[in-house]
């Protein structure tokens, strides 16, 4: 396995429990939520998904690792991973529901891994691993008590109104 590279790091101001990745060249990014949505961590469509935070607002440290793959942090409370795939523009958004940090990835298919967890001393964190794949099976890799994921995991979701 050779070693991957952070390719950014940056603090995200999360709102409505949110962190929203999104390939910039798509209209309307964000997804609604519905319980079933919430239950499982995370809402989904083609170009767009956003993961559920641990609290509510405040600060979230991200990690964007992307390039080869690694095992699941011991230290993360929850891990969800879902197919993600960048358009020719190139440029993928991570933000909450204000603003966020806009990053060139490559164009492709890729496994994108959330892997959140907390600390004392630096609060909520992130790190968002975006490996090159072709096929990926949707996952909760690792669930805290605040998820209930059904057995097939809900891979359709509406943009939100404006």
């Amino acid at each position: 396995m050779s070693a991957m590279s952070v390719q950014a790091k940056f603090e995200v101001e999360v709102l409505n429990r949110t962190l929203a990745v999104f390939d910039r060249a798509l209209d309307n990014p964000f997804n609604d939520w519905t319980r079933a949505h919430m239950a499982q961590g995370f809402t989904w469509r083609a170009g767009s998904v956003s993961f559920l935070t641990l609290e509510s607002e405040g600060a979230l440290a991200v990690d964007l690792l992307i390039g080869t793959d690694r095992p699941v942090r011991e230290d993360a409370v929850r891990a969800i991973q879902v197919p993600f795939s960048v358009g020719a523009c190139e440029l993928v958004e991570i933000t909450s529901i204000d603003r966020g940090q806009v990053v060139g990835v490559p164009q492709g298919h890729y496994v994108a891994r959330y892997e959140t967890g907390q600390s004392v001393q630096d609060g909520m964190w992130c790190c968002l691993t975006l490996v090159p794949s072709e096929h990926v099976e949707p996952a909760v890799l690792k669930a805290d008590p605040a998820l209930s994921p059904p057995e097939h995991l809900i891979m359709e979701a509406r943009p939100a109104g404006p």
